[in-house]
């Protein structure tokens, strides 16, 4: 927990002086993330939702069809 407050305080560019961030245009690791839009987080929650949803839609149909059939047939015929 120290360690994430330091880091979410700690200016990206290399302090060397009182107003560094000013001086070099950084921000704090806390005011990038403050500056992501509400609706943008909610966009790529989704799509990440729909990705793993089609994933696990397209590995288990056919992980499900093979376990139903008989072994001995399959690798008869296969």
């Amino acid at each position: 927990m120290i360690f994430l407050s330091f880091a979410l305080r700690s200016p990206i560019a290399p302090p060397g002086h009182r107003d560094h961030r000013r001086r070099y245009g950084a921000f704090t690791f806390g005011e990038m993330f403050a500056a992501f839009n509400t609706t943008a987080i909610g966009e790529i929650s989704s799509a990440v939702a729909l990705g793993i949803g089609a994933s696990l839609t397209d590995g288990l149909s056919p992980s499900w069809k093979a376990a139903q059939l008989n072994p001995i047939e399959v690798l008869r015929y296969g």
